[in-house]
C-alpha cells in the first residue's frame, strides 16, 4: 500500500514557513531602510542648521578682518590667518553665536530641511523633529554643535503575529562647528 497526498501536507507546511519567512525580511529590510532615510534626512538638517551657524562665524571674522586692516599697528601681534575664520571671534562674537538670535534661524532652518526631504508631523506617518543647538555647550569648547533627532511610527506587516502594529524608529544626525 502506497500513501498519496503527504506531499501534499508538506509542501503547505513549507509554504507556509516560506512566506512568514519572507514576511520577516520585507519588513525588516523595509524598516532599515526607512531607519537609513531618517538619520540622512536628520543628518542633512544638522548639516543646513550648521551652515547657518559657520556664515554667522564668516560674517564675524569678516568684521574683525576689516576692523585689522582699518588700523594697522606696527606693534600689534599678527592676525590669525585668514582661513581659520572661527581665530578670529571675539568672547562677544561667541556668545552671539549661541544667543537665542541664532538659535531660533538655526532651528527653523533645520526644520525646513527636514520638511523638504518629506519628514512632516502631520499625515499619514506623522513624525517629531527635535532640534538642539547649542547642544552640550560650553564656552570654552572648541566647537558648537547642531544635534537633530527625528522619531517616526512605522507599519509593520506581521502586526498579527507579533502583537504590534507599529514600531518607532529613530534617525540623529549632528553637525560641529568650530568656534575656537
Amino acid at each position: 500500500m502506497r500513501p498519496r497526498g503527504q506531499i501534499v501536507v508538506i509542501v503547505a507546511v513549507l509554504l507556509m514557513v516560506v512566506l512568514i519567512f519572507l514576511a520577516v525580511v520585507v519588513d525588516a529590510g523595509r524598516l532599515y531602510i526607512e531607519q537609513a532615510r531618517l538619520a540622512r534626512v536628520a543628518q542633512a538638517a544638522a548639516d543646513a542648521g550648521g551652515s547657518l551657524v559657520a556664515d554667522q562665524i564668516v560674517a564675524f571674522a569678516a568684521t574683525r578682518q576689516a576692523e585689522a586692516s582699518a588700523a594697522p599697528c606696527p606693534t600689534c601681534t599678527p592676525t590669525p590667518d585668514p582661513q581659520f575664520a572661527e581665530r578670529w571671534l571675539t568672547d562677544g562674537d561667541r556668545a552671539q553665536l549661541v544667543s537665542p538670535a541664532l538659535q531660533t534661524p538655526v532651528a527653523a532652518l533645520a526644520l525646513e530641511y527636514a520638511q523638504r526631504n518629506g519628514i512632516r508631523a502631520t499625515g499619514p506617518q506623522p513624525a517629531t523633529v527635535e532640534v538642539s543647538y547649542p547642544a552640550d555647550y560650553r564656552f570654552e569648547a572648541a566647537t558648537i554643535r547642531v544635534r537633530v533627532l527625528i522619531r517616526r511610527q512605522a507599519v509593520i506587516l506581521l502586526a498579527g503575529l507579533l502583537g504590534r502594529e507599529l514600531v518607532e524608529l529613530t534617525g540623529s544626525g549632528e553637525s560641529e562647528i568650530r568656534q575656537r
